[in-house]
Protein backbone atom coordinates (compact mmCIF):
# COMPACT_ATOMS: atom_id res chain seq x y z
CA UNK A 1 0.00 0.00 0.00
CA UNK A 2 2.79 2.30 0.90
CA UNK A 3 4.32 1.93 -2.88
CA UNK A 4 0.58 3.71 -4.01
CA UNK A 5 1.04 6.35 -2.21
CA UNK A 6 3.13 8.76 -4.42
CA UNK A 7 1.07 7.26 -7.52
CA UNK A 8 -2.39 8.14 -5.43
CA UNK A 9 -0.96 11.98 -4.30
CA UNK A 10 -0.17 13.00 -7.76
CA UNK A 11 -3.36 12.04 -8.63
CA UNK A 12 -5.01 14.10 -6.02
CA UNK A 13 -2.65 16.73 -7.40
CA UNK A 14 -3.95 16.76 -10.81
CA UNK A 15 -7.55 18.20 -10.48
CA UNK A 16 -5.91 21.85 -8.77
CA UNK A 17 -2.68 22.05 -11.00
CA UNK A 18 -5.13 21.44 -13.91
CA UNK A 19 -7.50 24.15 -12.55
CA UNK A 20 -4.38 25.94 -11.73
CA UNK A 21 -3.20 25.99 -15.71
CA UNK A 22 -6.29 26.47 -17.38
CA UNK A 23 -6.74 29.27 -14.81
CA UNK A 24 -3.73 30.21 -16.33
CA UNK A 25 -4.29 29.84 -19.92
CA UNK A 26 -7.58 32.06 -19.31
CA UNK A 27 -5.33 34.84 -17.67
CA UNK A 28 -2.94 34.66 -20.71
CA UNK A 29 -6.15 34.74 -23.19
CA UNK A 30 -7.93 37.41 -20.65
CA UNK A 31 -4.49 39.81 -21.07
CA UNK A 32 -4.16 39.29 -24.96
CA UNK A 33 -7.50 40.20 -25.18
CA UNK A 34 -7.19 43.37 -23.02
CA UNK A 35 -4.12 44.29 -25.30
CA UNK A 36 -6.14 43.65 -28.11
CA UNK A 37 -8.98 45.63 -27.08
CA UNK A 38 -6.66 48.45 -26.03
CA UNK A 39 -4.38 48.54 -28.85
CA UNK A 40 -7.81 48.89 -31.33
CA UNK A 41 -8.90 51.56 -28.81
CA UNK A 42 -5.53 53.32 -29.55
CA UNK A 43 -6.21 52.82 -33.16
CA UNK A 44 -9.95 53.97 -33.50
CA UNK A 45 -9.19 57.45 -31.25
CA UNK A 46 -6.38 58.07 -33.61
CA UNK A 47 -8.89 58.11 -36.52
CA UNK A 48 -11.65 60.03 -34.53
CA UNK A 49 -9.12 62.38 -33.63
CA UNK A 50 -7.21 63.12 -37.25
CA UNK A 51 -11.00 63.26 -38.98
CA UNK A 52 -11.83 65.89 -36.48
CA UNK A 53 -8.93 67.76 -37.16
CA UNK A 54 -8.93 67.67 -40.80
CA UNK A 55 -12.80 68.40 -40.44
CA UNK A 56 -11.73 71.10 -38.19
CA UNK A 57 -9.37 72.58 -40.58
CA UNK A 58 -11.37 72.44 -43.62
CA UNK A 59 -14.34 74.70 -41.62
CA UNK A 60 -12.03 77.06 -40.09
CA UNK A 61 -9.05 77.26 -42.19
CA UNK A 62 -6.94 78.25 -39.28
CA UNK A 63 -4.21 79.77 -41.02
CA UNK A 64 -5.03 82.89 -44.08
CA UNK A 65 -1.60 83.36 -45.84
CA UNK A 66 -0.11 80.03 -45.41
CA UNK A 67 -0.91 76.87 -48.00
CA UNK A 68 -1.19 73.70 -45.50
CA UNK A 69 -1.70 70.10 -46.06
CA UNK A 70 -3.62 69.75 -42.92
CA UNK A 71 -2.67 65.62 -43.22
CA UNK A 72 0.87 66.60 -43.18
CA UNK A 73 0.09 69.21 -39.92
CA UNK A 74 -1.76 66.78 -38.35
CA UNK A 75 1.19 64.24 -38.58
CA UNK A 76 3.83 66.98 -37.57
CA UNK A 77 1.59 68.67 -34.73
CA UNK A 78 0.52 65.61 -33.45
CA UNK A 79 3.51 62.86 -34.44
CA UNK A 80 2.65 60.57 -31.54
CA UNK A 81 -0.96 60.10 -32.33
CA UNK A 82 -0.95 56.84 -34.06
CA UNK A 83 0.25 55.48 -30.33
CA UNK A 84 -2.00 56.75 -28.39
CA UNK A 85 -0.61 60.12 -27.14
CA UNK A 86 -3.28 63.06 -28.92
CA UNK A 87 -0.84 66.23 -27.45
CA UNK A 88 0.31 68.11 -29.56
CA UNK A 89 4.57 68.54 -30.21
CA UNK A 90 4.35 71.64 -27.82
CA UNK A 91 7.97 72.02 -27.57
CA UNK A 92 7.92 72.41 -31.24
CA UNK A 93 4.93 74.87 -31.01
CA UNK A 94 6.70 77.01 -28.21
CA UNK A 95 9.95 77.27 -30.19
CA UNK A 96 8.51 78.52 -33.50
CA UNK A 97 6.85 80.98 -31.65
CA UNK A 98 9.58 82.20 -29.83
CA UNK A 99 11.63 82.40 -32.61
CA UNK A 100 8.84 84.67 -34.26
CA UNK A 101 8.52 86.65 -31.51
CA UNK A 102 12.25 87.50 -31.67
CA UNK A 103 12.01 88.45 -35.23
CA UNK A 104 9.37 91.07 -34.93
CA UNK A 105 11.10 92.26 -32.21
CA UNK A 106 14.98 92.58 -33.80
CA UNK A 107 12.67 93.45 -36.71
CA UNK A 108 11.12 96.33 -35.69
CA UNK A 109 14.04 97.94 -33.88
CA UNK A 110 15.82 97.54 -36.91
CA UNK A 111 13.28 99.63 -38.99
CA UNK A 112 12.56 102.60 -36.25
CA UNK A 113 16.40 103.17 -35.71
CA UNK A 114 17.99 102.31 -38.99
CA UNK A 115 15.24 102.41 -41.84
CA UNK A 116 15.24 105.78 -43.93
CA UNK A 117 15.29 106.74 -47.74
CA UNK A 118 19.09 106.38 -47.61
CA UNK A 119 19.19 103.41 -46.35
CA UNK A 120 17.34 100.06 -47.54
CA UNK A 121 19.58 97.54 -45.99
CA UNK A 122 18.83 96.66 -42.71
CA UNK A 123 19.27 93.02 -42.26
CA UNK A 124 22.03 92.60 -40.55
CA UNK A 125 23.18 89.36 -39.12
CA UNK A 126 21.36 89.07 -35.47
CA UNK A 127 17.99 89.62 -37.71
CA UNK A 128 19.09 87.47 -40.46
CA UNK A 129 19.07 84.87 -38.23
CA UNK A 130 15.93 85.17 -37.22
CA UNK A 131 14.55 85.34 -39.84
CA UNK A 132 16.00 81.82 -41.41
CA UNK A 133 15.78 80.46 -37.75
CA UNK A 134 11.64 81.21 -37.87
CA UNK A 135 11.96 79.76 -40.89
CA UNK A 136 13.23 76.31 -40.29
CA UNK A 137 10.87 76.72 -37.46
CA UNK A 138 8.03 76.64 -39.10
CA UNK A 139 9.43 74.01 -41.76
CA UNK A 140 8.51 71.54 -38.75
CA UNK A 141 4.82 71.69 -39.37
CA UNK A 142 4.14 73.22 -42.78
CA UNK A 143 6.15 73.22 -46.34
CA UNK A 144 7.64 76.12 -47.25
CA UNK A 145 10.53 77.33 -48.66
CA UNK A 146 14.07 78.32 -47.47
CA UNK A 147 15.48 81.19 -47.45
CA UNK A 148 18.48 82.56 -49.74
CA UNK A 149 20.77 84.24 -47.90
CA UNK A 150 21.88 86.35 -50.59
CA UNK A 151 18.72 87.62 -51.19
CA UNK A 152 19.00 89.64 -48.26
CA UNK A 153 21.05 92.07 -49.72
CA UNK A 154 19.23 92.10 -53.37
CA UNK A 155 15.82 92.40 -51.98
CA UNK A 156 15.40 93.41 -48.12
CA UNK A 157 12.53 95.04 -47.87
CA UNK A 158 10.37 92.60 -50.08
CA UNK A 159 11.42 89.66 -47.68
CA UNK A 160 11.33 91.46 -44.28
CA UNK A 161 7.90 91.69 -44.92
CA UNK A 162 7.01 88.28 -46.20
CA UNK A 163 8.43 86.38 -43.46
CA UNK A 164 6.68 88.89 -40.34
CA UNK A 165 3.57 88.53 -42.06
CA UNK A 166 4.17 83.91 -42.35
CA UNK A 167 5.12 84.07 -38.83
CA UNK A 168 2.20 86.23 -37.57
CA UNK A 169 -0.38 84.02 -39.63
CA UNK A 170 1.93 80.85 -38.88
CA UNK A 171 1.78 81.47 -35.02
CA UNK A 172 -1.83 81.93 -34.70
CA UNK A 173 -2.38 79.15 -37.30
CA UNK A 174 -0.59 76.60 -35.31
CA UNK A 175 -1.91 77.59 -31.90
CA UNK A 176 -5.69 77.80 -33.26
CA UNK A 177 -5.22 73.74 -34.48
CA UNK A 178 -3.15 73.01 -32.13
CA UNK A 179 -6.19 73.84 -29.35
CA UNK A 180 -8.64 72.03 -31.94
CA UNK A 181 -10.22 69.58 -29.19
CA UNK A 182 -9.42 71.29 -26.05
CA UNK A 183 -6.33 73.44 -24.50
CA UNK A 184 -3.41 71.50 -24.77
CA UNK A 185 -0.93 74.32 -25.73
CA UNK A 186 -1.82 77.85 -23.55
CA UNK A 187 -3.31 81.08 -24.80
CA UNK A 188 -0.99 82.99 -26.67
CA UNK A 189 -1.34 86.40 -26.67
CA UNK A 190 -0.50 88.18 -30.17
CA UNK A 191 -0.99 91.34 -29.62
CA UNK A 192 2.61 92.31 -29.46
CA UNK A 193 3.62 90.00 -32.48
CA UNK A 194 0.95 92.19 -33.95
CA UNK A 195 2.00 95.82 -33.44
CA UNK A 196 5.28 95.13 -34.12
CA UNK A 197 4.77 93.31 -37.50
CA UNK A 198 2.13 95.99 -38.21
CA UNK A 199 4.76 98.92 -37.25
CA UNK A 200 7.04 97.28 -39.80
CA UNK A 201 4.87 96.99 -42.20
CA UNK A 202 3.59 100.96 -41.93
CA UNK A 203 7.22 102.02 -41.84
CA UNK A 204 7.83 100.66 -45.01
CA UNK A 205 5.20 101.68 -47.00
CA UNK A 206 5.91 104.98 -47.37
CA UNK A 207 9.49 104.64 -49.35
CA UNK A 208 8.16 101.23 -50.82
CA UNK A 209 8.11 103.00 -54.72
CA UNK A 210 11.40 104.39 -53.99
CA UNK A 211 12.47 100.48 -53.21
CA UNK A 212 11.00 99.75 -56.43
CA UNK A 213 12.50 102.24 -58.16
CA UNK A 214 16.13 101.32 -57.04
CA UNK A 215 15.12 97.50 -57.56
CA UNK A 216 14.50 98.24 -61.21
CA UNK A 217 17.75 100.49 -62.05
CA UNK A 218 19.70 98.29 -59.86
CA UNK A 219 18.83 95.06 -61.43
CA UNK A 220 19.50 96.37 -65.25
CA UNK A 221 22.81 97.96 -64.29
CA UNK A 222 24.40 95.40 -61.86
CA UNK A 223 22.95 92.61 -64.01
CA UNK A 224 21.41 91.08 -61.63
CA UNK A 225 17.63 91.36 -62.64
CA UNK A 226 17.59 92.09 -66.07
CA UNK A 227 13.69 92.70 -67.52
CA UNK A 228 15.05 91.52 -70.99
CA UNK A 229 18.56 89.76 -71.88
CA UNK A 230 18.01 90.05 -75.22
CA UNK A 231 17.46 93.86 -75.28
CA UNK A 232 20.37 96.28 -74.81
CA UNK A 233 20.98 97.75 -71.48
CA UNK A 234 20.25 101.67 -73.12
CA UNK A 235 16.73 100.09 -74.06
CA UNK A 236 15.78 98.62 -70.61
CA UNK A 237 17.21 101.64 -68.87
CA UNK A 238 14.77 103.61 -70.88
CA UNK A 239 11.64 101.44 -70.11
CA UNK A 240 12.69 101.66 -66.57
CA UNK A 241 12.28 105.53 -67.00
CA UNK A 242 9.51 105.23 -68.48
CA UNK A 243 8.11 103.35 -65.49
CA UNK A 244 9.31 105.83 -62.98
CA UNK A 245 7.36 108.53 -64.71
CA UNK A 246 4.22 106.99 -64.82
CA UNK A 247 4.60 106.58 -60.84
CA UNK A 248 5.17 110.02 -60.95
CA UNK A 249 9.00 109.43 -59.38
CA UNK A 250 11.32 112.22 -59.09
CA UNK A 251 14.36 113.44 -60.32
CA UNK A 252 15.03 114.13 -56.32
CA UNK A 253 14.33 110.47 -56.49
CA UNK A 254 16.98 109.47 -58.67
CA UNK A 255 19.34 111.35 -56.95
CA UNK A 256 18.77 109.56 -53.68
CA UNK A 257 19.14 106.31 -55.32
CA UNK A 258 22.22 107.46 -57.08
CA UNK A 259 24.28 108.46 -54.68
CA UNK A 260 23.08 106.31 -51.93
CA UNK A 261 22.33 103.12 -53.59
CA UNK A 262 24.38 102.92 -56.09
CA UNK A 263 28.30 101.52 -55.94
CA UNK A 264 30.98 103.06 -58.44
CA UNK A 265 30.78 100.97 -61.00
CA UNK A 266 26.85 101.00 -61.12
CA UNK A 267 27.20 104.84 -61.27
CA UNK A 268 29.63 104.80 -63.89
CA UNK A 269 27.20 101.82 -66.23
CA UNK A 270 24.70 104.72 -66.01
CA UNK A 271 26.95 107.56 -67.23
CA UNK A 272 27.91 105.24 -70.09
CA UNK A 273 23.92 103.57 -71.11
CA UNK A 274 22.24 105.24 -69.57
CA UNK A 275 19.26 108.35 -70.67
CA UNK A 276 19.96 111.60 -71.06
CA UNK A 277 18.68 113.28 -68.03
CA UNK A 278 19.68 110.71 -65.84
CA UNK A 279 23.45 111.26 -67.07
CA UNK A 280 23.07 114.97 -66.25
CA UNK A 281 21.55 114.27 -62.85
CA UNK A 282 24.40 111.86 -61.93
CA UNK A 283 26.86 114.20 -63.02
CA UNK A 284 25.60 116.85 -60.82
CA UNK A 285 25.05 114.34 -57.84
CA UNK A 286 28.27 113.36 -58.01
CA UNK A 287 29.68 117.14 -58.32
CA UNK A 288 27.60 117.83 -55.29
CA UNK A 289 24.94 119.59 -56.70
CA UNK A 290 21.95 117.81 -54.52
CA UNK A 291 23.51 119.27 -51.29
Amino acid sequence: MKDFKLPIGIMGLAIPLGALAAAIHRSVQTSRQIIEQNQQNIFSNYLEHRRYFLAYMEEHQPFEQISVSAPLLYQRLFPNSAEGALNPNEESIAHFLEVAEGTADTAAQRVETQLTERRFKIIDDELAAFLIGSTKALQQFVSIENLDEKEFLKDPLTILPRILRQNLDAAKGLVESANFHKNYVKQYDFDEMEKKTQACLDAIKPIQKLYNLWRMIWGEVSGELQSNPHQPLQNRLSSVKQNMESNRMTTNDLRIIFKYHLNDNERTTILEHGPDMWRAILADTKSGGDN
